[in-house]
């Protein structure tokens, strides 16, 4: 192929542009589950991780390692009336209007970081 980038040049395009678009969504997603985290001594919200998709490896993780979230998460009776709710790791990347935002958080870095 002459003049352009050539099949490995394209798949490293690719391959860029899709962990940029997994790391948008996992950033995204994080940013959500901080909104909607337990908010009593703010240590759950500080905690919450990305492990970022490399082009080699495009699986992004949201995590935490506070030993009580998974707790805090399934309790639905649990109540938090400094702000959070159960459930908020869940929701923030499934509920409401979370698919809608991160597909298009997804789209936007994906051709953002396509050459050309």
């Amino acid at each position: 192929m002459s003049g352009g980038i050539g099949w490995g040049g394209a798949r490293r395009a690719i391959r860029a542009a899709a962990a940029a678009a997994v790391n948008a969504q996992a950033d995204l997603g994080a940013e959500r589950t901080r909104e909607r985290a337990p908010k009593e001594t703010h240590e759950l919200e500080e905690s919450i991780f990305v492990e970022h998709a490399t082009e080699a490896d495009l699986t992004a993780q949201i995590g935490t390692d506070v030993e009580y979230a998974r707790y805090q998460h399934e309790a639905l009776y649990l109540e938090h009336p400094d702000g959070g709710q159960p459930k908020y790791m869940e929701s923030a990347v499934i509920g409401g209007d979370s698919r809608n935002r991160l597909t298009r958080a997804a789209v936007d870095a994906f051709q953002r970081t396509l050459p050309g």
